[in-house]
């Protein structure tokens, strides 16, 4: 960034070649405040199946996997990757997406909660649903 020099390291971990990559020496360097940045920014939590997931369809499948093992090996947490189809934008294009089941959701919201802004705590589902529930009973 010409504005922000200090993040110019960071372009260079993610982008070669003016394209964006991950590889699991990057996911490395994420704590639980740089997943909860992600989540918010590409994340979304389902409410009728109480569950989450993640866009990361700029990665490839390759990449994609890269992932899913990474959140194993570090949380014991096994989200899976789906593929979807956007004619609209991506008429030619696969994106992939990681999805997390019930328990893995409530495992991966555990470790970001203290760092969702309460603006997006809407994607944290359930524990925002019970401190909506207790106002509303006082």
């Amino acid at each position: 960034s010409k504005n922000f020099p200090c993040l110019n390291y960071y372009h260079s971990l993610f982008y070669k070649n003016g394209v964006k990559h991950v590889n699991e020496d990057i996911l490395n360097k994420l704590d639980n405040f740089g997943m909860a940045i992600g989540y918010t920014d590409d994340g979304s939590y389902k409410k009728r199946d109480k569950n989450c997931c993640i866009y990361t369809n700029c990665f490839t499948y390759n990449e994609n996997l890269i992932i899913k093992h990474w959140f194993k090996k570090k949380f014991n947490i096994s989200p899976y990757t789906q593929a979807c189809k956007r004619l609209d934008k991506y008429p030619n294009k696969i994106c992939y997406y990681l999805n997390f089941n019930v328990i893995d959701t409530r495992k991966f919201i555990e470790l970001v909660k203290i760092h969702i802004h309460p603006s997006m705590r809407y994607k944290i589902g359930k524990i925002n649903e019970i401190r909506r529930e207790s106002k509303e009973e006082i």
